[in-house]
């Protein structure tokens, strides 16, 4: 029986995702941390094409971690009080 896909089906998962995207966006390349298994090697790719939502697709070769997160952009907030 094959094995389930790996989700990041959590808060605290979507919250090392986070971790990781955020380096990423940073210009770190190379050592980046899986959110499920820990391990370095995820890859990041920025799969955007709205303007109030980024859409990453994030896998890791170690655990096979294939998930899109979907980041919805905070509403522009106004100088009104």
């Amino acid at each position: 029986m094959a094995a389930q896909p790996k989700r990041i089906g959590t808060p605290e998962l979507a919250k090392a995702a986070m971790v990781s995207i955020r380096a990423w966006q940073g210009g770190e390349r190379g050592e980046l941390a899986c959110p499920i298994c820990r391990q370095n090697g995820l890859q990041i790719v920025d799969k955007s094409a709205q303007p109030h939502t980024a859409w990453f697709i994030l896998t890791c070769p170690s655990c096979e971690l294939d998930e899109a997160l979907a980041i919805v952009s905070s509403a522009h907030s106004s100088d009104h009080d």
